[in-house]
């Protein structure tokens, strides 16, 4: 829309004091009629209306996906996850739905709107920790490699002190890791194996010998979503992770989850593959199946019904006349099983 001042009220000048045409201003001006008659509307170009996007697939990850990108303002190399690995997760655990352009563009948006801010205290622990835990070759190519090559600014006396405090620290005992809780540790593992982090060697040392192990792994890596589910539970079971915890992690019902075992201790790994059929279905009712071939071996002139415009609409009609509710697809599926 014009934001012209000077324009706006010169043309409303024309169409509302010297009388001339708004069709006329438009011819003259260049300008659409349109454009000209929002003009003449308003004394003043109207504020433009902020447009609000929908993202109905992103809106319910948001919060996991600036989570990681905050972390990755560190230097701990573990905490940098790309869009790809985030990506990943969000469809293994939160049953993301969406495609990877819209993660990929959503963690490109939040870096480049990350302020500039100088390294925190943290960074500079990490790396004190760093230069401890290496070799001396390496700590010194480190140090080169973070002056760029220039002469260090510190002093012999205070680089003394620093050594001296440095072999304090590597004599301590670091201390250990806060406790995750159940579902945390689960999370961690059923997350490693989705994205083939643990080597087979040590799942197998995590949960036994299995001789389905090939097959459920396959099921993880390759198969959708509600068959890499049905495969993980069985793996967390087998590791020692309770129903209810894997039911939390997975984002699935309990019960679901020890169908999924149930299934599994009767029919091994191939029949989480299988979908269950149910048991009421239509086109494997014998009443209904007789009543089809019994109509199907009458003439059409019982019902009024002429043989050259005898259609599946007339079909049905009768069978729900003599009590029996089907519809075309039903009665199909049940003539071509019998060979019609």
């Amino acid at each position: 829309m014009y934001r012209d001042l000077v324009q706006w009220k010169r043309i409303r000048k024309m169409a509302l004091k010297e009388g001339i045409s708004q069709r006329a201003v438009s011819l003259r001006t260049g300008l659409s009629r349109e454009t000209v008659r929002k003009m003449v509307a308003y004394e003043i170009p109207p504020q433009i209306k902020q447009r609000t996007y929908s993202r109905p697939k992103l809106d319910p990850h948001i919060r996991t996906i600036q989570k990681w990108v905050a972390k990755a303002t560190t230097i701990n190399p573990e905490c940098k996850l790309s869009p790809k690995e985030i990506f990943e997760y969000l469809r293994s655990y939160e049953n993301y739905s969406g495609s990877y352009r819209t993660i990929r563009d959503y963690v490109s948006f939040l870096r480049k709107s990350e302020p500039k801010h100088e390294m925190s205290l943290d960074i500079w622990e990490h790396t004190r920790d760093t230069l401890v835990s290496i070799n001396n070759k390496d700590s010194t190519s480190f140090l080169r490699a973070m002056s760029n090559g220039k002469s260090p600014s510190l002093s012999k006396t205070k680089l003394k002190g620093f050594m001296r405090a440095t072999e304090l620290y590597a004599e301590k005992v670091s201390p250990s890791p806060p406790d995750l809780s159940a579902d945390d540790r689960a999370r961690d593992w059923l997350h490693s194996i989705a994205v083939r982090k643990i080597p087979r060697e040590r799942i197998v040392e995590d949960i036994g010998e299995c001789e389905d192990l090939s097959t459920l792994l396959k099921m993880v890596q390759s198969g959708n979503r509600i068959t890499r589910n049905r495969a993980l539970s069985v793996l967390a079971s087998k590791r020692g992770i309770s129903a209810r915890a894997t039911s939390r992690v997975l984002d699935v019902d309990p019960a679901s989850c020890k169908k999924y075992l149930n299934t599994y201790k009767e029919h091994g790994a191939n029949g989480l593959m299988f979908r269950r059929q149910a048991s009421n279905r239509k086109f494997d009712s014998e009443p209904l199946r007789d009543a089809i071939f019994s109509l199907l071996h009458e003439p059409p002139s019982n019902y009024d019904i002429n043989r050259t415009t005898w259609k599946m609409a007339d079909f049905k009609v009768i069978l729900a006349k003599k009590g029996y509710s089907a519809c075309p697809d039903v009665i199909r599926i049940i003539t071509k099983n019998a060979g019609y």
